[in-house]
């Protein structure tokens, strides 16, 4: 009896830690537009385009959205060219962040993020009009 109680309460824990290692958290959810004073898109070959104040209350939503997992630094193994998104934000700091599906990387940490959320990102990066500089 004492055996199948311990086991009981071990699996609990084992599907607490599970529940606890997937469940993703939203870094940007309290992102406002009104707190970006300016967005760049940057993408290959050196295109960067500034959004427009429509183009920046379409892309908040999207980083509002995001979930990442855990970090996750092997991003950096991998090759392409993502599109870098770079606010600068009121209070003067900014925030860079590129979708690099499976990964997101925010101010240079890589984390495991939702594919669904990178392809917004991504998505959302291809429809802007790109600017030679």
């Amino acid at each position: 009896m004492k055996r199948k109680i311990f086991v009981a309460v071990m699996l609990v824990f084992a599907g607490l830690a599970v529940l606890a290692v997937s469940a993703g958290t939203r870094p940007l959810e309290g992102l406002r537009a009104e707190e970006v004073r300016r967005v760049t898109v940057s993408r290959y070959p050196n295109l960067e385009t500034e959004l427009t104040a429509e183009e920046t209350a379409r892309l908040v939503p999207l980083l509002n959205a995001l979930t990442v997992y855990r970090k996750d630094p092997t991003w950096r193994d991998y090759s392409g060219d993502p599109p870098v998104f770079t606010l600068d934000l009121t209070d003067g700091t900014t925030l860079v962040v590129f979708p690099y599906n499976p990964f997101v990387v925010i101010n240079g940490t890589g984390y495991r993020a939702d594919r669904k959320g990178m392809k917004n990102l991504s998505d959302f990066a291809r429809a802007i009009e790109p600017q030679a500089p």
